[in-house]
């Protein structure tokens, strides 16, 4: 579904206007109270055991901040996220300014392909003839008509559509305006990345995001690259995201994520190959800032890139990373 400028306030959102005070007694009545309390329900992530890490999910008016290097999967999970909150009946707005359309939804299609099969070898043939749809080899109604996973999936796709809107951002080239009048009919605004708002930079898209989120009681999630030393570092952390001071301060959860088998402790891989090959499937998904909650938190997640998605129950890592952030002998 694409994005159109007019297109209703979605009820249930708010935007500040007017002075923006609110005396305290005011905002102790029950019906204010009431209206606040509605406006925290957290969104879910779908991802066991991310949602109990953040104390069920993530809520309104938060800046969420995704990094790592270029392949470990940001986009991946922000897409996935986006699937389950629209399955859940949230409306989400996916403002991409890394793929088209049609790649984002070959990528959704190959998502509820995963969930349905799981097993890659079972989903080959489908496979296959996305690719070929991604390359302009087949037409989309000709790709899921032909096969019946393909043609599920579709349907699966289609029972969430009118939740998930795919923001026309202008040729990928569309600026903070264009998010802002997107702003006013979603609850969860997602970006990918920061650094590709018109002529923001990194630093001023984060500011201007977490102004949205405030303005509009929206969940933005935001997709961020790292630096030339975030590229060479062994682990990447916060210091690492691409205008790191700015983005630092203005999000209020921060997940960084690395490939698992480049962080963990040679101690645990050194005489352990088996061991060594399961860590090369899986990505830590680092919580290193929660202003709500708990930091420091890191959580393992397995790869199942054929389909477009991580596996979305995953665990609390157990071994030493680097850097000594979570040890447990």
């Amino acid at each position: 579904m694409i994005f159109s400028n007019s297109d209703p306030v979605l009820p249930g959102t708010h935007s500040r206007s007017g002075s923006g005070l609110m005396p305290l007694n005011a905002a102790l009545s029950p019906d204010i109270v009431q209206m606040l309390s509605a406006r925290r329900e957290m969104r879910s992530t779908g991802f066991d055991p991310l949602d109990e890490a953040l104390n069920g999910g993530f809520a309104p008016e938060e800046l969420v901040v995704v990094a790592g290097r270029p392949g470990v999967g940001k986009s991946i999970a922000v897409v996935q996220w986006a699937r389950h909150l629209a399955m859940a009946g949230r409306k989400v707005t996916l403002a991409c300014y890394e793929h088209s359309e049609i790649i984002l939804m070959t990528q959704l299609l190959l998502l509820e392909l995963g969930y349905a099969v799981d097993d890659p070898m079972k989903s080959s043939t489908a496979r296959r003839l996305v690719d070929k749809l991604i390359h302009g080899r087949r037409t989309w109604l000709d790709t899921v008509s032909s096969e019946p996973l393909l043609d599920e999936a579709a349907q699966r796709l289609r029972e969430y559509s009118a939740n998930l809107v795919l923001l026309d951002s202008g040729g990928r080239s569309g600026g903070f305006d264009t998010l802002a009048d997107a702003a006013r009919t979603t609850e969860i605004l997602i970006v990918d990345h920061l650094g590709k708002i018109g002529e923001e930079g990194t630093e001023r898209a984060a500011v201007r995001c977490k102004e949205l989120a405030i303005a509009h009681g929206l969940t933005v999630i935001a997709t961020a690259a790292v630096n030339h030393s975030g590229i060479d570092a062994r682990r990447v952390r916060t210091g690492h995201v691409e205008g790191s001071a700015g983005v630092a301060h203005e999000a209020d959860i921060e997940i960084i994520l690395n490939d698992k088998i480049t962080i963990v402790s040679k101690n645990h891989t050194a005489y352990d190959p088996v061991r060594a090959e399961t860590f090369k499937g899986q990505v830590v998904f680092s919580i290193e800032k929660n202003r709500r909650g708990i930091g420091d938190v890191d959580l393992e997640f397995t790869r199942d890139f054929a389909h477009r998605r991580f596996k979305p129950s995953g665990s609390f890592v157990t071994e030493r990373l680097v850097d000594n952030v979570l040890t447990v002998e």
